[in-house]
């Protein structure tokens, strides 16, 4: 369980430092807009101006919005592609290609930690892994938990099965 935490802990900081710099990006923006705002004004100082105003709402935007488990972009293109009503098939095998990944993306990699004994993973029953099954035995009961997952390739299917090999 101290694995999950600190995963958590390490998204947090991740996430803190990209809004950090969102915002000093923001600054640095509105500095540069204040620089410009008070020079004579001409075609191509309005035009960067433009450019400028433009940037530093996607940044506010951009600072506002929370991440997207499955990836911005696959997430975006569903949206574009669910509000065409007469969808060609090719639309649709797209839409069907980024739903699919979409849902691929917000599933984790396995990540196993903890103590190394002399019984190994005497907690996790791995026969099972190439055919996404694992089973968790609780130490010193009879509690069996099953653990399902797919596989997001072929090549993490062929690890789960070298792995498996070793395990028997």
């Amino acid at each position: 369980m101290e694995y999950v935490i600190i995963d958590v802990k390490t998204f947090i900081a991740k996430e803190e430092t990209r809004r950090r710099k969102i915002k000093n990006k923001i600054e640095k923006l509105n500095k540069t807009i204040a620089n410009i705002e008070r020079r004579t004004k001409n075609k191509t100082i309005i035009k960067k101006l433009k450019e400028l105003n433009y940037d530093l709402k996607r940044k506010q935007k951009e600072l506002i919005s929370e991440p997207v488990f499955g990836g911005k972009q696959n997430l975006r293109q569903i949206s574009k592609l669910k509000n065409i009503k007469n969808r060609t098939t090719i639309e649709q095998q797209s839409l069907e290609n980024h739903l699919k990944d979409y849902k691929d993306y917000r599933l984790r990699y396995l990540i196993f930690e903890g103590e190394c004994s002399r019984k190994g993973n005497r907690f996790f029953d791995l026969k099972n892994l190439s055919k996404g099954e694992i089973l968790f035995k609780f130490e010193n009961s009879n509690i069996k938990i099953p653990l399902k997952f797919h596989f997001k390739s072929k090549e993490r299917q062929k690890d789960y099965e070298l792995i498996e090999k070793f395990y028997k």
